[in-house]
């Protein structure tokens, strides 16, 4: 026999900032199914390079270009979704290079919502790992690998 609690003040806020920006959903279920969390702080990383970031762990960050604009997003984000968009639209009159880091996760593809992306490179961190990170970020790198500026773009 289960009891029923009553949902407490915490749940209303978690949903309400869920629908405010685009956040993991997270390892869930039984302890085979959890999976490593990883956090990341991009606003912290201002004045470091890329290649000495987290995400350096997880990508050939090397192989990628600098003096770009790197912009870590969701498949499964309207708020993402809306931010690539405009990237999209606005390359005709700004054709800044852009890096496109998907941050993935187990059963994204069945959610996904993005359906533009800016001309760019394109790679996925991988989805066997929670990316603890709110989605959009913009990186700027300048032409040494060192991130000038991240900022988490608001789309309305």
């Amino acid at each position: 026999m289960s009891v029923r609690r009553p949902h407490s003040g915490a749940w209303l806020l978690a949903a309400c900032l869920a629908l405010a920006s685009c956040e993991p959903t997270g390892p869930s279920g039984s302890a085979a199914e959890r999976a490593e969390v990883i956090t990341l702080d991009p606003a912290a990383w201002v004045g470091r390079s890329v290649h000495e970031l987290e995400l350096a762990r997880h990508l050939d960050t090397k192989a990628l270009p600098t003096d770009a604009l790197w912009v870590l997003y969701r498949v499964d984000c309207d708020q993402c979704r809306e931010h690539l968009r405009a990237l999209a639209r606005r390359f005709e009159d700004d054709p800044r290079l852009c890096v496109l880091i998907a941050l993935r996760e187990r059963g994204d593809e069945a959610r996904r919502v993005v359906d533009v992306l800016p001309p760019g490179e394109r790679v996925e961190l991988p989805e066997h790992l929670v990316w603890n990170v709110t989605a959009p970020w913009e990186l700027d790198v300048d032409a040494q690998g060192v991130v000038r500026s991240a900022r988490a773009p608001q789309v309305r």
